[in-house]
C-alpha cells in the first residue's frame, strides 16, 4: 500500500542551501580543470578548516570518560549556558540570565521552528470578521428582535416601489448596501477600535452608522425626517453592534440589515407606520441591549 504524504508536504521544495551547494560544488570542478582556486563558499557558515589540535585533544579527552555517551541535558550545562551569555555581553553588550534566557539548540532553524510553533497560531480574516460560521442560535434569542424589527417596514402593508427589471437592481442593491454596512461598521471598525475601549466602540460604531444618514438630506428629505432616520439609525446601529459582540458573528447582521433595506423597497408610505417603527427599534435597542448584556461574549470576541 503507498502512503500518500500529507497536503502540507505540496509546496515544500528542496532546501535553498541544498541546491546552492550543488551550484557550487559544479563549480569548483569547472575551476579545478582550469587550475583554479575552489570558490570560497560563504553559504551556511560550514568550517571549510579542520579544528585546532587542542580541540581535537580536549574532544578526544572528553569522549573516553565514562557517562559521556548519552544525551546532553535539555537545557545544556550550566558552563555553556555561562559562556554564551559571557559571549553576547561581550559582543553585543547584551546581558542574559543563563538560568532563564539562554537555551542550546540543534540549530538556529530549529529555534525559529519552536518560536513559530509556540506564538504563531492559523488565522483567517473570515473567522476575524465574523464571516466564518453562523453563532449557536439554540442559547440565545438573536434573531427573534432582528426579524421583528425587519418585518415592521411591511406592517402597513405592501407597495412595491417600483417594477420589473427596476424592482429587482433595486433589491439587489439594497441587499448589497446592508452586506457593505456591516463590513465597514460592525466588522472593521467596531473590532479596530474595540481594543482600545469596548464602550467607545459600541458607541462609535452605532453613531457613526446612524450619522452616515445625514446625506438624505441632500436626496432632497426634510430636516425633521432625516433626524428621525438618525436617531433610528443609530438605535440599530447599537442593536448590531451588541449582537455582534454577543454572537461573534456578522452573518445574522448582514442578513437582518440587508432584509430591512430590501423591505424598505416594499413599505408603504404611511407616516403613522413611519413613527411606529422608531417607536418599536427605540424600545427594541433599549431591551434587548440590556438582554445581552447579561450573556457570556465569546471567546473569539475576547482575543
Amino acid at each position: 500500500m503507498i502512503i500518500a504524504p500529507a497536503n502540507r508536504t505540496l509546496s515544500v521544495k528542496e532546501y535553498y542551501f541544498s541546491r546552492k551547494n550543488r551550484e557550487i560544488a559544479r563549480l569548483n570542478q569547472e575551476r579545478a580543470a582550469k587550475g583554479l582556486d575552489p570558490v570560497i563558499n560563504l553559504g551556511i557558515g560550514s568550517p571549510d578548516g579542520s579544528p585546532s589540535p587542542e580541540a581535537v585533544e580536549a574532544l578526544c579527552s572528553c569522549a573516553r570518560k565514562d557517562g559521556m555517551h548519552g544525551y546532553q541535558s535539555y537545557t545544556g550545562i550550566p558552563e555553556l549556558r555561562q559562556a554564551m551569555a559571557d559571549w553576547y555581553q561581550k559582543w553585543y553588550g547584551v546581558a542574559l540570565d543563563p538560568a532563564s534566557e539562554i537555551q542550546p539548540l540543534a540549530g538556529s532553524k530549529e529555534g525559529i521552528l519552536l518560536l513559530s510553533l509556540a506564538f504563531l497560531r492559523t488565522t483567517s480574516t473570515w473567522q476575524k470578521y465574523g464571516l466564518a460560521s453562523l453563532p449557536p442560535a439554540k442559547p440565545y434569542l438573536y434573531f427573534i428582535p432582528l426579524l421583528l424589527i425587519a418585518s415592521v417596514n411591511l406592517w402597513a402593508g405592501i407597495a412595491p416601489q417600483a417594477t420589473g427589471a427596476s424592482l429587482v437592481c433595486a433589491v439587489a442593491s439594497m441587499a448589497l448596501v446592508g452586506w457593505l454596512e456591516e463590513i465597514v461598521f460592525r466588522g472593521f471598525l467596531f473590532r479596530a477600535m474595540e481594543k482600545d475601549g469596548l464602550t467607545s466602540a459600541i458607541v462609535v460604531s452605532a453613531v457613526t452608522f446612524g450619522m452616515g444618514h445625514i446625506v438624505n438630506l441632500l436626496t432632497g428629505h426634510a430636516l425633521v425626517e432625516t433626524l428621525t432616520q438618525i436617531v433610528f439609525a443609530v438605535a440599530i446601529g447599537f442593536i448590531f453592534t451588541m449582537v455582534y459582540y454577543k454572537c461573534g458573528s456578522l452573518l445574522p447582521l448582514i442578513v437582518a440589515h440587508s432584509v430591512i433595506d430590501v423591505f424598505s423597497v416594499f413599505a408603504v408610505d404611511n407616516p403613522t407606520a413611519h413613527w411606529l417603527y422608531i417607536g418599536v427599534t427605540l424600545l427594541t435597542a433599549v431591551l434587548y441591549g440590556w438582554y445581552l448584556s447579561h450573556l457570556e461574549t465569546p471567546e473569539v470576541m475576547r482575543r
